[in-house]
């Protein structure tokens, strides 16, 4: 690379190339390890890969046939790793799930167990953990319509309670708004994008 040999100057390292449906870097808590998602379908099987930070190491989590969503997220002690499987609805008549593992791909362990489908059945997806890692904000919907909800990171407790709410007119059942993709924040607050509106929220409590 020109320019990396220079005392002064950064030299930057490319750790996968030539792969057209690599996307959505995260980077483990460690910072030793970076995960993606690869597209070997356009938007159908995907698979969630694992590199180290230095590019070496390169190996695959999930099988494809699991369809996960591009959003994926570390907890926050390194040890697990949430995605979303069936995101695209491969297998029409089941729901979309949130599936933890440990960082190697193994121990896996479904912490929702809709079913259903796209249109009938309840869907979750997954967003963030909780900067303590007690809890996962995740986004519940039927239809591309619902709101964001908060659950147990471990999936003993399976209570899920809706603390973004407001989206649904229930006299007409209309959205006026799709939240989307979520971040939560060191301090515990919360961003949020509206892909339906084109905003993103700042949610926080006050004590």
């Amino acid at each position: 690379m020109p320019g990396c040999g220079a005392p002064e100057a950064t030299c930057d390292v490319r750790l996968i190339g030539g792969h057209l449906g690599d996307t959505d870097p995260n980077v483990a808590p460690d910072g030793k390890t970076v995960t993606f998602v690869r597209r070997k379908k356009g938007h159908e099987q995907q698979a969630l890969f694992a590199i180290g930070i230095d590019g070496s190491r390169l190996r695959q989590l999930t099988p494809y046939k699991d369809e996960i969503a591009i959003k994926h997220a570390w907890s926050p002690d390194g040890r697990r790793i949430a995605v979303t499987d069936n995101a695209d609805w491969v297998r029409p008549e089941a729901s979309a799930n949130i599936l933890t593992f440990r960082a190697d791909g193994s121990a896996r362990k479904h912490l929702t167990h809709y079913d259903g489908g796209q249109v009938r059945g309840l869907n979750a997806f997954t967003g963030s953990y909780s900067p303590d890692g007690r809890h996962i904000v995740l986004r519940v919907e039927r239809n591309d319509n619902g709101g964001l909800a908060i659950m147990d990171a471990d999936g003993k407790n399976p209570r899920i309670t809706p603390f973004m709410t407001g989206f649904l007119d229930s006299s007409t059942e209309a959205f006026s708004g799709r939240p989307t993709y979520f971040l939560q924040l060191p301090d515990g607050s919360l961003l949020v994008s509206d892909e339906q509106l084109g905003a993103i929220y700042r949610i926080s409590y006050a004590r």
